[in-house]
């Protein structure tokens, strides 16, 4: 297409000679933007690029030095991003440990409610006893505290007194500090 001289180019290969081999092909400009966004405007034919290269390396190597702050603050500006994407993901995954941590509370919660209401359902010969769920960690937290809390309420059997238990973590009256 250029009339080069290269004779007998199969329609296969053109594509190829025309991008990096044929003399008279244009490149460099529009036909290379990426080199535009340096400063290198230049559009010529191939076989007068090298003798181009070699008169304005001095310019195109000012061009480059200019455009190293540039590339710095760029890859600064990434490093910070990254450093608070990290900081994101930590702070996801320490949340991400409370909540297992809480569901796993929560199951364990769940488990002594149903066992409970087993025994409300079953009864033990017509008296229901209820289940306190004290978890290590929470009576602690009451202890240190100096709390009290109440079961939820029961019946003392089929029929019987609605009623619930008030624990007092560190006892109450003469028992107080005792255990």
């Amino acid at each position: 297409p250029n009339e080069c001289g290269e004779e007998e180019i199969e329609r296969r290969h053109l594509k190829g000679h025309l991008e990096q081999s044929c003399p008279l092909e244009v490149i460099g400009g529009a036909a290379r933007p990426e080199l535009t966004d340096s400063g290198t405007e230049v559009e010529l034919q191939r076989r007068l690029m090298a003798a181009h290269m070699e008169e304005s390396m001095e310019a195109h190597l000012s061009d480059l030095a200019r455009e190293i702050p540039k590339l710095k603050d760029m890859l600064m500006q990434q490093a910070n991003k990254i450093e608070e994407q990290a900081e994101k993901i930590k702070q996801w995954e320490k949340r991400s440990k409370q909540q297992e941590e809480h569901i796993r509370r929560q199951e364990h919660v769940l488990k002594m409610q149903m066992k409970a209401l087993q025994l409300v359902s079953k009864g033990r010969n017509g008296l229901v006893t209820p289940t306190v769920d004290i978890l290590v960690e929470d009576f602690k937290r009451h202890k240190k505290n100096d709390d009290q809390w109440w079961s939820s309420p029961f019946y003392s059997h089929v029929g019987g007194y609605k009623m619930c238990l008030r624990v007092d973590a560190n006892g109450l009256g003469s028992g107080k500090g005792t255990h």
